[in-house]
């Protein structure tokens, strides 16, 4: 819907002029397997216009990362690992997700990631960004989608390591995910301290 589109288009516009924390998610959806999605541009893209219309307030990503030891969706996304096919939502999904929140999920650990300045960006990916007019519609299309994985790149470096993490590792690499307690708690230590060796990123928790 165009109109919708210019719509929201001036509101997130507003925001961002006004100096309005905005928060959104560039993957566009949860992972069924764990892995990262391929990010998506369509938010992105909004903000770069906003900045390029008006740039008199700096705009900073905040790569921010969440990490859960368990989920409400775990019997749904393992049925669809195993073959089901995705279920559309309704309303009688609201009344079980208010059963499960009587269970417990163990522990979230919020992670954030190294700040981007959109500003700094665009010089560099694309260097005629204060001229909106003389902007090639490909090297629009090629900075977000630069700007969307370098995102996705500095969000993942952020990446919460948790014992249930552990766990799983160490149980899905064994012939039938059944280990020993003791050789169960050798492979956590193991991993846990390949990790840190790694010096993968300093945002990285462990």
């Amino acid at each position: 819907d165009g109109l919708y589109k210019a719509i929201f288009d001036e509101y997130m516009h507003l925001m961002f002029t006004r100096g309005y924390s905005v928060e959104y998610f560039i993957e566009g959806g949860r992972s069924r397997t764990g892995r990262s999605l391929n990010p998506r541009t369509g938010m992105l893209s909004m903000t770069i216009r906003s900045f390029q219309r008006d740039s008199s307030k700096p705009i900073c990503f905040m790569p921010v990362y969440f990490g859960y030891e368990k989920i409400i969706e775990d019997t749904t996304y393992l049925a669809e690992l195993s073959g089901a096919s995705k279920k559309d939502e309704s309303i009688l999904d609201i009344f079980r997700v208010l059963r499960s929140l009587k269970n417990h999920f163990g522990k979230v650990t919020v992670n954030f990631g190294e700040p981007l300045r959109l500003a700094q960006f665009l010089d560099q990916h694309l260097p005629d960004w204060q001229q909106p007019d003389t902007t090639q519609p490909a090297d629009f299309t090629a900075a977000c989608g630069q700007l969307a994985t370098h995102l996705a790149r500095d969000i993942n470096a952020a990446a919460a390591i948790n014992p249930v993490n552990l766990v799983a590792t160490v149980l899905l690499s064994t012939p039938r995910q059944t280990i020993e307690e003791g050789q169960l708690l050798s492979h956590i230590n193991t991993l846990a301290r390949v990790a840190r060796d790694m010096a993968f990123s300093q945002h990285l928790s462990i």
